[in-house]
């Protein structure tokens, strides 16, 4: 999705920009109800960047999704286990 949705240049640039930012510091004061959904062979976003955030949020649950997805697609069986608890996380 993101060869036809942007430039290798822009993606770059973005991919630049998102590794620069570090709002770490902020995560404790998150309190509001947190679902963190993550794809367990993400090549973008590594999971052990979404259990170090879900370890700082007070009471934040944290589900690992079987992908090598960054983004879970519609066809992967992952998507029904995140509709699922994304669903069950809303409904709490």
């Amino acid at each position: 999705m993101q060869r036809t949705s942007t430039s290798p240049e822009n993606a770059v640039l973005l991919r630049k920009a998102i590794d620069d930012l570090d709002v770490s510091h902020l995560l404790k004061d998150v309190s509001v109800p947190t679902l963190i959904l993550h794809s367990e062979g993400d090549l973008v976003a590594p999971i052990s960047e979404a259990r170090f955030m879900a370890a700082r949020i007070a009471d934040a649950k944290f589900i690992s999704l079987k992908s090598a997805n960054h983004q879970v697609m519609n066809q992967e069986a992952a998507w029904l286990h995140a509709v699922n608890e994304l669903t069950a996380f809303l409904e709490s």
